[in-house]
Formats: C-alpha cells, sequence, structure tokens
C-alpha cells in the first residue's frame, strides 16, 4: 500500500473518535498521551467532530486516558506505536462519575485502517530474537513480501566473499524490492538516509542490538521519500527509559560446528579452520527522570579461518639462474634433447627476424641456447632480484607438467577480521512541548590480507568505516500544530590497500628511484609470472561525506491534516583507485624461447617464463596514474499533503518537487559525449561530415559544469485510500511516482571515470615494437621515459583520445521514473491474528544501462560478412598517433562504424532507455501470541520483466545478462535476470507455553521452573524458486562491434533435463538445444531465458533458546543457533557460455552449509 506522504521520521501517528454509549461524539474530551517508558504526557482536545489526533510520537508502549465531566474517565493500556504506525483507538464512555475510572486493556489493531505501505514492520521481539547470520539486521528485510535479495546478504560485514558476492556493507544493502533493480532503495535510520552516493548503498549497518524496530515497504510512494525506485527502509534506534536496563552477550562459532560444502566432501577436503565472536553490550536509562534519557550500545566482530593455499613458486636454483632441472637429458652442447624438456634461450642474442639484427655467419637461429640452461648471475635484472625475495620457497615437492614445475608450495592461509561499531543516544524532553533527541554512530571494520610466504607483500587490507551523527528537534505549537527537524552528517571510508604501499622504490634500481615522485600512489610494481603464484596491487580510497537538513510542519484543521516539509542533502565524493600505479609487467616465455624464423612464432618446448623474469624481459607492463576526484551535488527536495480523515475513509493525496542536480567536480575534471557535434578532425582526412566528440566541462565546446543536465521538472504526485469495510476489514490502494536519477547506481562513479582522470604508460618491450624478439625495455627500467600523467582539465590535449575506445556521459538524457500501485484487503480474524492479500505492480521508464555502446553496427552493415575484416586505406593515418587507426590499413568494419575515429563510443550517463515492468500478487499472516511471540508468513507470485539488468551485477551471485544489438532494444525484453517467480518465507518468536504462569505445567516450583520454564524457538524459513538463465556465446562472432552475442535455438528442441539438482550438475540443462549462431548474425535467444533457472532456495534457520532467571532483574540466555539447519546445498549457476569448456556445468555452492552458534546473554 503506498505510504501516505508522512513520517520520513520513524513517528508514529494515533487518531481516533470519542462517544458516548449511543453513538453520539463527544466534543471538548480531554486525552493524554503518556509514554509508560519515560513518563512524558501530551494533551490533547476532541474537535467539533469527536475526534483527536496525535502526530510525531517516538515509537514505544503508552497509555491513554479519556475524560469529559460527566462522564466516567476510561484508560486505554498497553498500546504500541511502532515505526510510522497509523493507529485508529476509539473511545465509548460510559455515563458517571469523572472520579471513577475504566481500565481498557488494549492490543493494538493488526489490520491498518489508515493509508500506509505494503510492507511489514519487523517488531523489536524479531529483531533481537531472530537468528541472523553474522547478526545482520537487513537480513530481516526478507520477512516482507516483494523483497528478494540480490547479493550474498548474509555472512560477517567484511570483505568475505561467497560465491564470487562481497558480504561487506555494499552488499548487505543489495535488494530488489517491490519491482526496483537493485541497490534502488532507500534506508533511513532515525528518519535520516543512510544511502550514499557510491552506488546509493547504506554506508551503515546497525547492529541487532542498537535497533528498536524497523519497516519495510515494498511499495511505498510516500511524498517525504524521494531517490528510490524499489522500496524504503525505516529504522529507529533504540532509546533509554525511566528505568536501567542493559546486557552483555556473545556468540560463538567455530569449525568443530560447522557443516563442510558439497564440494570439499566430493573431494574429500576437510572443512578450514574457522573461528568467529561477537560480543558486546548494551546499556540504557534515566539521566534525570522523565527528562533526559540514554542508550549505548557497543558491539565487536572478528573472525579468522584457514584458507588452503596451492601454488608454484621459482625454486632456489632458478633464483640462482640455475634451470637444468627443465630438462631431463641435454646433448654435448648443453642444449636440451628434444623431447627431454624445456630449453632456455638469450633474448640479447635474436637476430635475422623483423626488427632485429642480421645472424653471424653459420647461426642458423634466431637466438643462441644458455648451455645447460644456465643463466649467469650477472644477467639477474636489477629488480627481478628484489621480487623474488618475495616469494616464498619451495616446501613441497610438488608435479611436473610438461617439464615444468607445478604445485611445489603450500600452506593454510590465515584470513580474518574484526569490526567495531558504538551507538550513543540521548533524547531530552526539554518542555511538554519541545523534544530532543542525539544520536551518534561509529563502525569500523578491517580484514586480514592473504599473505602465504609472510613477506607483507602482495596482500590486500580491504576496510569499511561510517559514521552517523543526527539530532532532532520536535516542537509542539499546540495540539494542532507540530514541527519537526533533523539534521545529519553520515561519513563514509571505503576501500583495499595493498601490503606494499609504502615500498621504498629504489629498492628495484635506480631507474625505479627516479619513478617514485611520478607514481600517483605509493604502491609496489608487480610481477605476474606465468604458472606462478601472483600477487594484488589494488589500491582503492572512497571517502563520502553527506549532509541533511529536513523539516516538516503537521497542521490539523478539523477532518484535514496539512503537512509541509522538504529536504536539502549535500553529498562529496572523494574517490581514486589504480590497479597497477607502479606497473604491471607480465612475463611469458616467449622472450626466452626460439623463434621460428619464417613465421616468427614461439617453438614449443622451449622458453620459461621464470627466466624471462629472470633476465627482466616482461612480455607487456602498464602503469595507470590517476587523479583524485572531489566530486559533489545538491539535492533539495520539497513536498506537500493533505490528509482527509472521514468516518470510515481516509484519503491522503500528496506531491513532491525534487531538483536532481548533476554532479560536478570541484577542478572540472569532467567529460562528456557529444554525439552529435562536428569534429575537426573529419576536415583534416577528408571526412567533413564526420561527428562525434568528447569534451571537458565548463570549456567554450561544452559550458556546463555538470556531466549530466540538472532537472528541476521532477514532479511526483501522490494518493492513498484506505476504507473500512467494517471494524475487521479494511481496503487500501495507492499510486505514486517516484524518480531516480542517474547517480543513483552507474553514474555515480563519473568523475572518477572520466578519462581525464588517469592515464596509462605503457612500456615498449621490443625494439622497434615488435612482440618478444629482441628487448627493449625491461623490468628494471621500463619507464625510461618516466609516467604519463593524467591530464586533467586540459581541453587543448584531448586529441590524445582519438583512436582510443572511450566512454563518458551524454548530457542530455532523461531521468528514470516508476510508478508504483496497488490496492489489497486486510482482515482481522481474531484480537491476534490477521491476514492480508493484495496486488502490487510497478512499471520503470527510462531506466538506466550500466554503458550504452553508440558505436555499433548495423545488421545490415553485418550482412557484408567477411568482407567486414578486409583491410582498406586508412584515413586517419598520420593524424592519429596510437592503435591500430595508427596504421596505414584498418579493418573496413571500422570505418563503417557512426564515429569510426573512436574504437568504441560510449554513454555512461544509463542512456534512459530501459524499461521493466513488475506484478504481483501478495499474502501475510500474522498471529500475535498473548503469551508472547509472533508468527509471521509471507507469499509473493511475482513477475519482472525488462530490457535492462542490474547494475552491480559484481556484488551479486547471479550476474546479469548483456544487451546483444544496441539498435534493437525491444528485443531485448524478457524476463529480469533477478526475476522470481515464487517466494515463501515463514518467521516465529515463540516462548514455549511451559513453566510457571504458563499454560501447561503452569504451577510447578522454582526449582523445576529454571529446568521446564523459559524454553523459546525462533526461527525463519525461506523458499524461492531460481532466477533465470542467460546463455552466450564463447566465441563473439557477430561482427557488430557492439553488444555481446546469444546463441540460436535449435529448432523443436526440449531445452530442459528432468531430475534432481545432484543429478543434473554436469548437464543442468540440455547443452545441445543451443548452438553458436553464424558468423555475423545475432542469435535468437532471448535475454533470458524463461524456462531455464538456477538452483532455488529452500533454507530453515532455528534457535533454540533458553532463558534462567537469577534474580528479580536478571536473567541469563543461553541460544543454540542453526543456519541452515538440514545442511540443504544451494548450487551456483550452471556454465551459460556456448563452446566453453565448463558449458552447462555447475561447479560452486553458493549458500553456507550447516552453521552452529552459541549465545549467551546478561540481561538486567
Amino acid at each position: 500500500m503506498s505510504l501516505p506522504a508522512q513520517a520520513q521520521s520513524t513517528y508514529g501517528t494515533i487518531i481516533g473518535t470519542v462517544t458516548d454509549g449511543s453513538g453520539a461524539i463527544i466534543s471538548d474530551a480531554s486525552v493524554t498521551l503518556t509514554n509508560t517508558g519515560t513518563g512524558e504526557k501530551r494533551n490533547a482536545l476532541t474537535n467539533t467532530s469527536g475526534s483527536y489526533q496525535f502526530v510525531n510520537i517516538i515509537p514505544g508502549d503508552y497509555s491513554l486516558d479519556f475524560e469529559k465531566s460527566g462522564f466516567r474517565r476510561q484508560r486505554r493500556q498497553s498500546i504500541t506505536v511502532v515505526v510510522q504506525a497509523a493507529l485508529r483507538l476509539d473511545a465509548t464512555l460510559a455515563v458517571g462519575d469523572i472520579s471513577q475510572t475504566v481500565d481498557v486493556d488494549t492490543s493494538a489493531p493488526i489490520i491498518e485502517t489508515q493509508p500506509g505501505a505494503l510492507g511489514q514492520l519487523v517488531e523489536g521481539k524479531q529483531v533481537q530474537e531472530m537468528p541472523l547470520s553474522g547478526r545482520n539486521v537487513f537480513n530481516l528485510l526478507i520477512l516482507a513480501p516483494g523483497v528478494v535479495p540480490q547479493g550474498s546478504t548474509g555472512g560477517n560485514p567484511l570483505g568475505n566473499q561467497a560465491g564470487g558476492t562481497y558480504t561487506n556493507n555494499t552488499g548487505f544493502g543489495n535488494y530488489q524490492i517491490g519491482g526496483g533493480m537493485s541497490n534502488q532503495s532507500a534506508f533511513y535510520l532515525d528518519g535520516v538516509p543512510l544511502n550514499t552516493i557510491y552506488i546509493n548503498s547504506p554506508a551503515l549497518v546497525p547492529t541487532q542490538d542498537a535497533i528498536q524496530e524497523f519497516r519495510v515497504d515494498s511499495n511505498a510512494v510516500s511524498a517525504e521519500f524521494g531517490r528510490f525506485a524499489g522500496g524504503v527502509v525505516n529504522m529507529a534506534s533504540r532509546s533509554g527509559t525511566s528505568a536501567f536496563h542493559g546486557s552483555a552477550y556473545e556468540y560463538i562459532r567455530n569449525r568443530v560446528l560447522n557443516a563442510n560444502t558439497f564440494f570439499n566432501k566430493r573431494t574429500n577436503t576437510p572443512t578450514p579452520a574457522f573461528t568467529q565472536n561477537q560480543f558486546g553490550v548494551t546499556l540504557g536509562g534515566p539521566v534525570r527522570r522523565d527528562k533526559l534519557f540514554f542508550f549505548f550500545s557497543w558491539e565487536r566482530f572478528s573472525f579468522s579461518k584457514g584458507n588452503p593455499y596451492l601454488n608454484t613458486v621459482p625454486t632456489q636454483a632458478m633464483r640462482n639462474g640455475d634451470f637444468s632441472a627443465l630438462c631431463t637429458s641435454f646433448n654435448n652442447n648443453g642444449v636440451c634433447v628434444p623431447g627431454k624438456g624445456v630449453q632456455i634461450y638469450d633474448p640479447q642474442t635474436t637476430c635475422g627476424v623483423a626488427g632485429t639484427p642480421s645472424c653471424p655467419v653459420g647461426q642458423t637461429t634466431p637466438r643462441q641456447p644458455f648451455p645447460y640452461n644456465k643463466i649467469p648471475m650477472s644477467r639477474l635484472d636489477v629488480a627481478s632480484a628484489q621480487f623474488f625475495k618475495y616469494f616464498g620457497l619451495p616446501n613441497q615437492p610438488g608435479a611436473v607438467s610438461n617439464f615444468l614445475p607445478v604445485n611445489n608450495f603450500a600452506t593454510n592461509v590465515k584470513l580474518g577480521g574484526s569490526t567495531n561499531q558504538y551507538n550513543a543516544r540521548g533524547d531530552w524532553t526539554v518542555s511538554e512541548n519541545q523534544r530532543v533527541f542525539a544520536r551518534y554512530s561509529w563502525w569500523a571494520g578491517s580484514s586480514t590480507p592473504s599473505d602465504p610466504f609472510k613477506v607483507n607483500f602482495g596482500g590486500l587490507y580491504s576496510y569499511t568505516g561510517a559514521q552517523n551523527f543526527v539530532v532532532g528537534d520536535t516542537y509542539t505549537f499546540d495540539p494542532h500544530t507540530v514541527a519537526d527537524f533533523r539534521l545529519s552528517y553520515l561519513r563514509a571510508r571505503n576501500g583495499f590497500t595493498p601490503q606494499q604501499v609504502g615500498t621504498d622504490l629504489s629498492l628495484f634500481g635506480p631507474a625505479w628511484g627516479a619513478l617514485t615522485s611520478q607514481v600517483t600512489l605509493p604502491v609496489a610494481p608487480l610481477a605476474s609470472i606465468s604458472g606462478i603464484a601472483g600477487f594484488s596491487g589494488v589500491d582503492n580510497r572512497s571517502i563520502t561525506n553527506d549532509f541533511a537538513l529536513s523539516g516538516n510542519l503537521t497542521k490539523i484543521l478539523g477532518r484535514h491534516t496539512l503537512k509541509f516539509g522538504g529536504e536539502v542533502r549535500r553529498n562529496d565524493w572523494n574517490f581514486a583507485q589504480s590497479n597497477n600505479a607502479a606497473g604491471s609487467f607480465s612475463f611469458d616465455q616467449g622472450f626466452t624461447a626460439q623463434i621460428n624464423p619464417t613465421t616468427t612464432s614461439q617453438v614449443a618446448n622451449t622458453g620459461y617464463s621464470v627466466a624471462s623474469f629472470f633476465l627482466g624481459n616482461p612480455a607487456t607492463g602498464t602503469a595507470v596514474s590517476i587523479g583524485f576526484t572531489d566530486a559533489s551535488k545538491w539535492y533539495p527536495a520539497a513536498y506537500f499533503q493533505d490528509t482527509v480523515t472521514l468516518r470510515k475513509l481516509t484519503v491522503t493525496a500528496g506531491v513532491r518537487w525534487e531538483y536532481n542536480q548533476g554532479i560536478r567536480e570541484k577542478s572540472d575534471r569532467l567529460t562528456v559525449l557529444l554525439p552529435d557535434a562536428a569534429d575537426p578532425l573529419g576536415a583534416a582526412v577528408g571526412l567533413p561530415d564526420l561527428k562525434g566528440q568528447m569534451a571537458l566541462v565548463n570549456t567554450p565546446l561544452y559550458p556546463g559544469r555538470t556531466q549530466i543536465v540538472s532537472h528541476y521538472k521532477t514532479v511526483a504526485p501522490r494518493l492513498n485510500i484506505a476504507y473500512a469495510l467494517d471494524q475487521k476489514t479494511s481496503f487500501r490502494a495507492g499510486y505514486g511516482i517516484s524518480w531516480i536519477p542517474p547517480d543513483m547506481v552507474n553514474y555515480s562513479m563519473s568523475a572518477f571515470q572520466s578519462p581525464v582522470n588517469a592515464a596509462t604508460t605503457t612500456m615498449v618491450p621490443s625494439v622497434g615494437g615488435t612482440t618478444s624478439l629482441l628487448p627493449a625495455a625491461t623490468f628494471g627500467n621500463p619507464f625510461p621515459g618516466g609516467l604519463i600523467p593524467p591530464i586533467g582539465h586540459n581541453p587543448a590535449q584531448l586529441g590524445i583520445f582519438e583512436g582510443q575506445s572511450i566512454s563518458s556521459p551524454v548530457p542530455s538524457q532523461p531521468f528514470g521514473y516508476a510508478q508504483q500501485w496497488n490496492a489489497e484487503i486486510q482482515r482481522q480474524l481474531t484480537d491476534a491474528m490477521a491476514v492480508d492479500i493484495g496486488y502490487a505492480g510497478s512499471k520503470g521508464s527510462h531506466l538506466s544501462y550500466s554503458t550504452f555502446q553508440l558505436n555499433q553496427l548495423t545488421e545490415s552493415q553485418m550482412a557484408q560478412g567477411s568482407a567486414l575484416n578486409a583491410q582498406v586505406a586508412n584515413p586517419f593515418y598520420g593524424r592519429i598517433s596510437s592503435g591500430t587507426l595508427a596504421n596505414p590499413t584498418v579493418a573496413r568494419a571500422q570505418l563503417l562504424r557512426p564515429y569510426p575515429q573512436f574504437l568504441s563510443f560510449q554513454d555512461t550517463s544509463g542512456s534512459g532507455k530501459g524499461a521493466s515492468s513488475w506484478s504481483s500478487l501478495q499474502a501475510r499472516f500474522i498471529d500475535r501470541f498473548k503469551a508472547g511471540g509472533v508468527i509471521s508468513a509471507s507469499y509473493t507470485w511475482a513477475k519482472l520483466m525488462s530490457n535492462t539488468d542490474t547494475l552491480t551485477s559484481w556484488l551479486e551471485t547471479h550476474g546479469a545478462a548483456g544487451v546483444q544489438n544496441w539498435y534493437n532494444l525491444a528485443a531485448e525484453k524478457s524476463l529480469a535476470t533477478y526475476d522470481v517467480r515464487h517466494r515463501f518465507v515463514v518467521s516465529y518468536v515463540l516462548d514455549l507455553p511451559f513453566g510457571t504462569n504458563k499454560r501447561f505445567l503452569g504451577n510447578i516450583g522454582p526449582v523445576m521452573n529454571r529446568i521446564i520454564g523459559g524454553w523459546s524457538v525462533n526461527g525463519i524459513t525461506t523458499l524461492q524458486t531460481g532466477f533465470p538463465l542467460a546463455l552466450t556465446t564463447a566465441t563473439n562472432q557477430t561482427g557488430s562491434q557492439g553488444g555481446g552475442s546469444r546463441p540460436n535455438v535449435i529448432p523443436g528442441a526440449n531445452k530442459k533435463i528432468d531430475g534432481s539438482a545432484q543429478s543434473r550438475l554436469t548437464k543442468w540443462f540440455n547443452t545441445d538445444a543451443f548452438a553458436a549462431p553464424p558468423a555475423f548474425t545475432f542469435g535468437n535467444e532471448s535475454r533470458t531465458d524463461s524456462t531455464l533457472r538456477d538452483h532455488g532456495v529452500a533454507n530453515w534457520d532455528f534457535t533454540l533458546g533458553k532463558s534462567i532467571p537469577i534474580t528479580e532483574r536478571v536473567s541469563f540466555t543461553f541460544k543454540t543457533e542453526v543456519f541452515n539447519l538440514f545442511n540443504r546445498v544451494q548450487f551456483g549457476d550452471p556454465g551459460t557460455s556456448v563452446g566453453s569448456s565448463n558449458y552447462g556445468v555447475v561447479s560452486t555452492q553458493i549458500n553456507n552449509p550447516r552453521l552452529i552458534q552459541f549465545a549467551g546473554r546478561i540481561s538486567f
């Protein structure tokens, strides 16, 4: 149900009508609302219609007192106000003395009679008691219908990878909600946004014990919410009360409690070492009675695990230049006998082939061998000598493959990490009319790098951190006028740092020492040696600072509740990343192999990558220098709504206006694509109609400072209705529009990705630029001319990008938006049991693609077939200085492109050409027990169609389906990659009915009660059908120079194969039903296949708990939590690339095997 345009905060509302026994209204009755936790009181009078209303109510437990002279006072107890609740509590007063009080024990209505969201409240008991792997509170989003996790949202909150997905704060927020794409939902904590500008991910994952409750709305269209296309998650933090409460707890896992994975058991691989601890404390209470309260929580998470590591390292002999072990028999000249091993050759002796000197008289081969495969130590490259130190020595015999050593080093690498989180909140009742609260949250975590050789080199530290400060002020001018303000600051830090940061580059030789000031990130050069263990050098640094100010004024005028409000956000983002700032160099056998003098190809069984490395002769080498970007944007918004309340009907009409400003960069280091701009190069090469330029912002060619034209006509209407058919039946419906600015996901990285913020320096490995013949630059001196810096804001140098592949946003693009609509009926079956059934739908328009290729050939051009590959005269020869367009001839296909002066011309703005549609039937059941506990169940049948897909596939378990033909997006319409047809979730938090004051054995003594009483069971069961598969071909033969390639479907073939999942691991589907299409044609397979799906979800998480009272106020609880109770395996996707070696084969498990966790908690 579309949420009325109220309560961006976590506040609730209580409304009602006061009548006498005959049903006549009672005006001017006094109504007092009391917070039973803090003692705070609020007063109101009924109007001429007998109605009263309290707005901006902090979630908690309350009582209501109704008074009117001539009537008995009525007190309603046990009223629970939850996040965004809108409760109707009517009162009927009996005639009598006002000194007489009638107590009514009130259970909050379990159906919603006011306009609200089609979603689900996750109550405090559920938040605290549900089994959560990694205690990630976001996992409880899955309890709501219409929610589908797209990433690995369980596990630990660090950079752990499971099934190819990251389980960190970025992955934790990766949900598809209400038919929206991943990472397009809004997260709020205490009424302020948690989403950062980087892919719209939540920066902070609050600890489970810091959250009181939250609500997830899967079809929410409140006018107070913006910047979302899916759902809204609204969380409330815990606060102190008039009594002291606290806890200390610890959750423990160990390898002996874990089951092994399916594929480990198949290969007899033992369960790896694993230890995990989560422990913390909470404390809350009064500072000044009935005035000032506090709450504090701290939690630490730590884990370590063993990861078997098996790899190949150079032997000590090789490090001394002795490669004789590569051959078992040499002739009298010290040359390896053919068929007996590998011979090493000296690249400095290369002669007689292109680009090399003539060979001496009598020399019949281009290269001379190193006798007996021994290279003099004088030939050891200075950089290689240093880099050899980072490899461990062999610690086991290993094996030999094609005469080369393999797997001679084995160890158990220790991985792990830790996080800490602090949350502190204060609530101050300044006066009867003013309440102020403030909260500060701090979260930081880091992971242990993989360092198998224990040399502090080559592994990555990942780190994440966030700080969030919010202050809120609620002022009641009178019972009919309330104002609320929020001011917040959110800072997030994420990244990867290689162990070798700060390495002295002069260790790699004097030439490297001279480059120190030119390397933009302080890392060491990396060598990638074919067949040998590798290292990582990714240096990623991301810092975001987000400021938000919001406020609203609520005015009650009779039956009308008017609300005016707005918000302003400022987003700052500093980002830098380079995978090889100091250079990445690949070594293969090429320089030490023999050369065929006729073909210049390498002779078999000659050359070795480690020998090439010893000599310092890389096959390739590049260094990427980057600029540190400083991007920012403003986002103001305003809204208005009117809620009209009648006896049975409530209507809320609202409208939201947003100004979506494009991202700008402090130094204007941003570029745009101008597809229709004439390229001056055309006149110089005789192509006067040549179009397409890349321009810098804030230049005469493109005067604007933002890459995307800012939009200010983004107006979002919202309409909601609720009608009470009777006291136990409610009908609700709603409609709304929400805007999706392109910087929410893909375009958010545009500042860093502008080509002017990176520059690649490529070493020249061979004399004359030829490949692997006569060496030129070496590992010890790869860049004698220095490193090329990024050009930054320098329009005069933009010409260097012609002839290259370029990507930037096209400025004028329509903004995406989503329309949402729904209707539902809720029926209360008993005082504690209800069911609701509804329909929800959404339609996405002008949605984004990750990139949009503008330089593709048309199908009519593709019909030329192999003629496209023919070499023709290159009109750009002599004008373009690098790449294939610098050669005298070029493939005909290149000149037929719309922008032939570029290899690729990609729009990163999202293009606005995507579309989606989602329809769902949803059902929900809830049963609350007076003795304590709740059971809820939700079922969703849904269908999600689109011609675009997830934009964050690197975070997810399933990936995205690519576009095949950018000129025919209608043919791309299919089931979305994350379409889920059926999803069923049951959750329960139950106190077992045994022991003192319980239904069974209620009269047992205290000793037996300690044994029999206090037991509880909690759990979540999830059943879900699989995602559709997307098939491609291993080789792209379309010749389109644009999109991907999909197969043809064999006519009449049955794509599916019957049988259990385990019986289909080597052939998940009928692989013979597909074939690669003929060259220069597109396949007819759809973007995703509606008949083929991956393995679905069938998971049971279960907790058995026992609470033992120690004193009247102190208790101890012990829990056993079991995740994946029945150890059911969920297999990963099969290989879907026709013609690949793993086509149709399943080789991964993407869920965790059964994990058991023990927990202990002391509470008071």
